[in-house]
């Protein structure tokens, strides 16, 4: 009973809390790697960002980003537990009486679930529901500052990196062609997240079946690189500054991270496994990619599909 009054006094209090109040403790919790945690707040925010902000506010996009992060976050980490469950289902377990009884109980509760899961919009549709809302708030203004417009550049970035985790090429290249479009008419987008667009045009069309426009797109993403890389040279021939160290070493990590990437889609451009490359990924999304089975975060999806994403899309 006490418990409950905990719970009940908890509840209480969050929703007395402002969205921007909502958004603080979401952004705590992503702090603190609770991603599950997060995306309950950052769904509460949302919906009291709009009940406050009207469905067009340029505030919402936060709130639509931070949301689909940690949607995607949690779905991350859901996976890796369930790799690590995997990697441990060879030890013989001890057969405990109390516990069979609990699993029989959690299967019928599961079932339950899943049979909800089916009516609901999955967490992985929900966060692309929400850069998709939040790119439209973006694309709908009449003018923007830089900072926003990188801001609906990266959006358009995420899109097509989740287009090509679900094999979805015409869509990558899509989404990837609407960033380089954005990020090519501002001034000190870093030479790596332009690159990034291109690898992810050449992936597209590699995956596609044309070789031609994917070694295109991939020279443009190394020149690009090579670029960079006489950034990297030239930054550590001066002497050493704090105030852009950390900007530097940014740039550093994703430099080498977009080489590792380019490199390997050379290797399979070169060795033609396209097709080889195309069935893996598949089984890989298959298996791994499925945020449907997260428990929790369906809580209050009903709210945001009816109260949120219907009101955009009119």
């Amino acid at each position: 009973m006490a418990e409950q009054n905990v719970v009940d006094q908890s509840e209480t209090e969050e929703q007395n809390l402002t969205a921007s109040q909502l958004l603080v403790e979401g952004k705590r919790r992503m702090f603190m790697e609770e991603y599950v945690a997060a995306a309950d707040f950052f769904s509460k925010s949302l919906e009291k960002a709009v009940a406050e902000y009207g469905d067009s506010d340029l505030r919402l996009v936060t709130h639509f980003c931070l949301y689909a992060n940690a949607l995607i976050a949690a779905g991350n980490s859901f996976i890796d537990d369930e790799t690590e469950e995997s990697d441990l289902s060879d030890a013989e377990p001890e057969v405990n009486v109390e516990t069979v009884r609990r699993d029989d109980k959690t299967e019928d509760n599961v079932s339950k679930s899943d049979d909800d899961e089916e009516i609901e919009m999955s967490n992985s549709d929900i966060a692309i529901e929400c850069l998709i809302s939040a790119r439209k708030i973006l694309e709908e203004q009449e003018e923007l500052p830089d900072k926003s417009k990188k801001k609906l550049g990266s959006i358009c970035l995420q899109l097509a990196d989740i287009a090509a985790k679900s094999m979805k090429w015409s869509q990558t290249c899509s989404d990837a062609d609407k960033a380089l479009d954005v990020f090519c008419k501002i001034e000190g987008v870093p030479l790596t997240t332009i690159a990034e667009c291109y690898y992810f045009k050449g992936m597209a069309a590699e995956m596609q079946g044309d070789s031609d426009e994917a070694k295109r797109s991939y020279d443009q993403a190394n020149e690009l690189l090579k670029r960079c890389a006489e950034q990297i040279k030239e930054h550590e021939s001066q002497p050493a500054n704090s105030d852009d160290e950390e900007e530097f070493k940014s740039l550093v990590e994703s430099y080498e991270d977009m080489m590792t990437k380019m490199e390997v889609r050379k290797y399979m451009l070169d060795n033609s496994v396209e097709q080889k490359l195309r069935d893996g990924v598949q089984k890989m999304i298959e298996s791994s990619l499925d945020f449907s089975s997260l428990p929790y975060l369906g809580v209050k999806r009903k709210v945001l599909n009816e109260d949120v994403f219907a009101k955009r899309s009119r």
